[in-house]
């Protein structure tokens, strides 16, 4: 089973962790750097065994979730030709704002 929880970080950065409780290991992370400023920086990241399992939109959804709280503009996120996180970021509501980066307004 896949848990997934907030993460206390430093003061400009909101991160999430997908842990397996069966494995006992983290399995996928996801964070929003910059928090102080009004278009945050989100990265996402998930082990190969373990995508394809919403694993990532669900981490995605609470970044979103924390950046529309907070009062965010925005999110910015980089997909460096993975077309998987592009159809991802997609889904969320983001649009290319370059050929490697995507942006939703909040």
């Amino acid at each position: 089973m896949i848990e997934i929880k907030e993460i206390k970080t430093k003061k400009n950065i909101f991160r999430v962790e997908a842990y397996d409780t069966e494995t006992e290991r983290i399995v996928g992370y996801s964070e929003l750097r910059g928090t102080e400023k009004p278009v945050p920086v989100a990265y996402c990241k998930v082990e190969e065994l373990y995508r394809g399992k919403k694993i990532g939109s669900n981490m995605l959804k609470m970044l979103i979730s924390y950046a529309k709280e907070t009062n965010r503009e925005g999110i910015f996120a980089r997909f460096d030709g993975n077309v998987r996180a592009k159809m991802m970021l997609k889904r969320q509501g983001f649009h290319l704002y370059t050929s490697e980066i995507a942006l939703l307004n909040l």
